[in-house]
């Protein structure tokens, strides 16, 4: 499909991210190594680059971070709440 960069990126956060990122607050500790390379795959092959292409290149000449990043913020965020909420609460 010959999609502008814009609205495929917006596909693949709308699709796809929400479908890796799954529960990723109970899993988000474990080796990420499989879900950044199905991101870095996905960019690769949207701007046409080698696989020999750095990933601080990837990253940067697209402005976006690594999903783990996104994953590790929200597992703690999670756990956070789960520490300072309210020990009553069912």
């Amino acid at each position: 499909m010959h999609l502008p960069v814009d609205l495929a990126i917006k596909l693949f956060d709308h699709t796809k991210v929400p479908i890796l990122t799954y529960s990723c607050e109970e899993w988000g500790y474990e080796d990420l190594a499989l879900i950044e390379r199905v991101h870095c795959n996905f960019l690769r092959k949207l701007f046409k680059l080698r696989k020999s292409t750095s990933l601080y290149m990837l990253y940067g000449d697209t402005g976006r971070y690594p999903l783990s990043i996104v994953m590790k913020s929200s597992t703690i965020g999670y756990w956070l709440g789960l520490l300072k909420g309210d020990p009553n609460k069912l």
